[in-house]
């Protein structure tokens, strides 16, 4: 991960900015951000909505696996101005115990050099992504625009992906 965001065990995290954040390495696994963990060894203790806020990210070019990778509850969130292309798979994965609370993602600009499986996999309750806006997205080169729920995207601009969803 080039950035990664972990305030797990009753720890807050808030008030963050990060700018200009730039991968001029190999393709890396993982995410170029993530935002918690699903790794039931560092996440003894989930936190809680409101733990996790007033975050900005802002300027990120890389070549990791996802671009975006956000595993727990955000308040005040924006990341905006990221650029994933060459060995990127996915854009955005959003896991189960994601819940938005004024989340914003704009201007992500996903075009993978080999064609990418999705731009999104999202697999937590849809009530959980009613505080999550994503504006201003150019994808190119994917197999499906999405996996698991469809996000809703002002903005959206994609080539021509086989199949809108698959839910496997």
């Amino acid at each position: 991960h080039l950035l990664r965001f972990l305030n797990e065990n009753g720890a807050r995290l808030y008030n963050v900015t990060v700018t200009d954040v730039k991968d001029t390495g190999e393709a890396i696994s993982g995410a170029a951000i993530i935002f918690g963990t699903v790794d039931p060894y560092l996440m003894k203790s989930p936190h809680a909505q409101g733990d996790f806020k007033n975050i900005t990210v802002r300027n990120v070019i890389s070549h990791a696996q996802r671009a975006l990778d956000i595993c727990e509850p955000c308040e005040n969130l924006l990341i905006e101005n990221v650029v994933a292309d060459a060995g990127t798979e996915m854009a955005i994965r959003i896991r189960e115990n994601f819940h938005a609370e004024n989340v914003t993602i704009r201007d992500l600009v996903f075009t993978p050099s080999e064609a990418a499986d999705s731009f999104s996999d999202t697999f937590c309750p849809q009530e959980n992504l009613r505080g999550l806006r994503i504006e201003n997205v150019r994808a190119e080169n994917i197999d499906y625009l999405y996996r698991g729920l469809a996000l809703s995207v002002n903005g959206l601009t994609a080539d021509d992906p086989r199949k809108a969803i698959v839910t496997s």
